[in-house]
């Protein structure tokens, strides 16, 4: 039987140094974390949340067509046949940890628009998927 405790936390998306990325609703499930991490405002925080890619099993990016990175992107990803999830206001950068190997829905909606995707995720896997939206 899997034990699941969920911790609510809040996101401070502020931009100022030395303010650590958002971490939304961690989950342990056997003592693994699902974890969305949400981030990359400024310089240093995206280069390094992007340098830790191969950390995570999925690093999502949030831009526009044009290429402009977007911030505030409502997402939430989901482990549908074991009824977890997460979800934060993200972006530009967002960093998933999963407890273990599986497909996983990720649905990120910006002004609106929503997307949704199906990916195939492992814990530190290092996938990423780029999510843009129209100018």
């Amino acid at each position: 039987m899997k034990h699941r405790i969920v911790i609510a936390g809040t996101c401070l998306l502020t931009g100022l140094a030395g303010v650590p990325p958002c971490w939304a609703q961690p989950s342990l499930v056997d003592g693994e974390a699902f974890v969305l991490r949400c981030g990359g405002i400024g310089a240093d925080e995206s280069t390094r949340m992007r340098a830790e890619v191969s950390m995570y099993a999925l690093t999502l990016l949030y831009a526009t067509a044009g290429g402009a990175y977007l911030a505030d992107v409502h997402t939430r990803v989901e482990e549908p046949l074991g009824g977890r999830s997460v979800e934060a206001p993200c972006g530009p950068v967002g960093q998933v940890n999963v407890p273990e190997a599986g497909t996983y829905r990720v649905i990120a909606t910006h002004e609106g628009v929503r997307q949704e995707h199906w990916v195939e995720l492992r814990p530190g896997g290092g996938a990423t998927l780029s999510l843009r939206w129209a100018d």
